[in-house]
């Protein structure tokens, strides 16, 4: 007979943040790009368009949500795609449903901050012009499971 206690089923980010607690352990950055588009005729920022993609990995304690941006912005083109790593401070089981939710409702609303900085500092040093990145309320961006992978880079 083991001694170790079996893992906690989780059904819920509310509960795997309440029940069991996560830590954040670190940012990290994959890709920080900016290019000048040199065969447009675009003299500005323009006609900002963002694309997004998820992905949510979870390996023995660690629960990491990395998610990619990309803007097109007339001028030129913006991917930053960062990561934010979590560690549980307890042992415990979740489905895929339950990683989502907690990546739609905490991970990507830890990790707007950073790109948002990222994008404004690429932004500013390659196009001679900052882009804000718009400050988005919870729910915003949301991933299901059928577009969790980020657009290429």
């Amino acid at each position: 007979m083991s001694d170790a206690a079996e893992p906690r089923v989780i059904t819920s980010a509310a509960e795997l943040i309440s029940d069991i607690g996560v830590t954040i352990q670190g940012i990290t950055f994959f890709s920080l790009i900016a290019e000048l588009n040199e065969d447009d005729a675009a003299t500005r920022v323009d006609e900002i368009s963002p694309s997004y993609g998820l992905r949510v990995r979870s390996e023995d304690n660690e629960l990491i949500v990395r998610l990619a941006t990309t803007l097109e912005a007339g001028l030129g083109r913006i991917v930053v795609d960062a990561a934010i790593t979590y560690i549980l401070n307890a042992d415990a089981e979740f489905s895929e449903d339950v990683r989502l939710e907690f990546a739609n409702e905490v991970g990507i609303m830890a990790l707007l901050p950073y790109v948002r900085q990222a994008i404004a500092d690429l932004s500013q040093r390659v196009f001679g012009e900052v882009v804000l990145m718009p400050v988005m309320p919870r729910g915003t961006l949301w991933f299901t499971a059928d577009d969790r992978e980020p657009p290429p880079v």
